[in-house]
């Protein structure tokens, strides 16, 4: 096959698995010429001088590479004869899903592909034969004047075009993720009030719609409480829901959401002894003794927040966010044998997270 019939695309680094590069691909290979060979390559961040540089090592007639910014597709054509380049940007709805925009982004290329190197392929390759040649005979060796014309050979029934083959550097896409499994590091701050604290949780997200996931999670934090003193231990059971549209996306590795779910909080609180005979206020004095004290507290919640996530392998995602926390109500903490409030536990709570999420 001739070097012109080669299609080069490029994409970025760690997209080659994703839905929208497949559907790419699998329409490209279908709309354009049988003799076409399409081929893969991962490059972050290519440049002109690249895409010429993967032209000419892979003998490609056209190198096109596909970059994202947000919902915009651009594409990048470079052709080797003549070395002129084309740019095309396509911008996509939030709705599009992924197999949509690939399909777009396919036809495209092959409406780019350009005819003189599709030409040229198809001219450094000799017409079929369409049988043996007959044996020559005396009025063959005669005098091409004096020879007879011959028909033209009957050619058989063109048989229908095959899509173009698609030569791929990575192995077949892997059925798209539908749930996931996550651990991360959780800390708050009391929003007018105490309630900081440090802890972790693990969560299991499955997909509900094309940009919808549900989510259970279970968390816990501990943090201290000043003017009791003590430790307060929150439990909490998270129920709810993410949002990540593809118009806040940035490529195939930074994606932007929000999320929101119901909370089932549990605080327990707990006062050391040493910390309530230190207490002026107890009755009795500072002598008197004193035993050490264990409050607990259900009650409702919910929290929101702004969500990222990076990818760092095709099942793999860094995953980080900032929100809220609110609680039912104040929760007043009394100590004591008078039971007088010494502390309370601020309902509004800032919450920041980062964790891992694994995808299968």
């Amino acid at each position: 096959m001739s070097a012109a019939a080669v299609l080069v695309i490029v994409i970025a680094a760690g997209e080659a698995r994703a839905p929208t590069t497949q559907a790419l691909l699998t329409t490209a290979a279908a709309a354009l010429p049988p003799e076409t060979v399409v081929r893969v390559v991962p490059v972050a961040d290519a440049s002109e001088a690249d895409l010429a540089r993967i032209g000419r090592e892979l003998g490609a007639g056209a190198v096109v590479a596909v970059s994202w910014r947000a919902a915009r597709a651009s594409l990048r054509l470079h052709v080797a004869h003549g070395d002129r380049s084309t740019v095309r940007a396509i911008d996509f709805s939030p709705a599009d899903s992924a197999t949509e925009r690939g399909r777009t982004l396919g036809f495209a290329i092959a409406s780019m592909w350009p005819e003189s190197v599709a030409g040229t392929a198809s001219a450094g390759r000799p017409p079929p034969a369409t049988g043996p040649p007959p044996e020559p005979t005396k009025e063959a060796a005669a005098p091409r004047e004096r020879a007879e014309p011959a028909s033209p050979p009957r050619l058989p029934p063109a048989a229908s075009p095959s899509p173009a083959p698609v030569e791929r550097d990575l192995p077949p896409l892997p059925p798209p993720a539908s749930r996931a499994v996550g651990i991360g590091a959780i800390g708050s701050t009391g929003l007018g009030g105490s309630a900081a604290g440090l802890g972790g949780n693990a969560e299991i997200v499955w997909r509900g719609l094309e940009s919808v996931w549900l989510r259970a999670a279970l968390g816990l934090r501990v943090g201290a409480v000043p003017d009791l003193p003590g430790d307060d231990w929150l439990g909490s059971l998270a129920v709810g829901g993410e949002w990540w549209p593809g118009a806040l996306a940035l490529g195939r590795r930074w994606r932007f959401g929000v999320r929101a779910d119901l909370l089932g909080l549990a605080h327990v609180v707990h006062r050391p002894a040493s910390a309530a005979a230190s207490d002026p206020q107890q009755p009795g004095g500072p002598t008197a003794p004193a035993a050490a004290e264990t409050l607990v507290r259900l009650l409702p919640g919910l929290d929101a927040s702004v969500r990222s996530t990076v990818r760092l392998s095709p099942r793999l995602d860094l995953t980080f966010g900032v929100g809220l926390e609110l609680a039912a109500g104040r929760t007043d903490l009394r100590v004591g044998d008078d039971r007088m409030t010494r502390a309370s536990l601020t309902p509004a709570r800032g919450i920041a997270e980062l964790g891992l999420r694994l995808s299968f």
